[in-house]
């Protein structure tokens, strides 16, 4: 979860044991939050701190790669030749960004024998770092909260406190067919977390 069942009873959302019971909240809790994450196209779970893990993606034959997850640390940067062959590549060689890595410019006077691009492939780049988030950002931490508020402010589930009611919510009330809200506040958050990207490989 991003938000605790504390925060919703706290400023500035405020809301109270009459408003949502333990069980709604814990339940709401969870169904926004996978909401967010649909619409985002990303988790904000952390994840693989401080374990370094691999993830195998396709080269554009630009300088740049931009990386499905936020990448915390880059450890190395493995360009495959063939699925068993690959030549490794420190982070020295690279401009590290949470979204992206790129490669340095060689100076005239490099004689490094290296490529300087990631060559087009499917899956022939690998980066092996940390990825993911140390916290949940304060800006989708804000958006579940409102979500959640609206709901309240707008009578959908105030009546129904229990969990299992609460589950069976028909949340059309809150999300369009293309998956925002009707709260140009938390669209915005989201569009800014959203991940564009088409093809993501495995």
């Amino acid at each position: 979860m991003y938000l605790e069942k504390e925060d919703l009873r706290k400023a500035p959302y405020n809301i109270s044991e009459d408003d949502l019971d333990e069980a709604a909240v814990e339940v709401v809790l969870d169904i926004t939050k996978s909401l967010i994450d649909r619409y985002c196209r990303q988790s904000f779970d952390k994840e693989g701190i401080p374990t370094p893990i691999e993830k195998r993606l396709s080269g554009t034959g630009t300088i740049t790669m931009f990386t499905p997850k936020r990448l915390l640390t880059l450890s190395v940067v493995k360009i495959y030749l063939t699925e068993l062959s690959f030549t490794t590549y420190s982070v020295d060689n690279f401009i590290v960004k949470p979204r992206y890595i790129e490669w340095k410019s060689m100076s005239p006077e490099s004689h490094r024998v290296i490529v300087d691009h990631f060559p087009i492939g499917k899956g022939n780049v690998g980066i092996i770092g940390s990825w993911g988030y140390d916290a949940p950002p304060a800006t989708i931490k804000y958006a579940q909260g409102r979500m959640i508020m609206n709901l309240v402010r707008d009578g959908a589930i105030n009546k129904q406190k229990s969990s299992e009611n609460v589950g069976d919510y028909n949340y059309q009330n809150i999300i369009r067919e293309d998956g925002m809200t009707f709260d140009p506040e938390i669209d915005t958050i989201l569009k800014s977390h959203r991940d564009f990207r088409v093809d993501i490989p495995a």
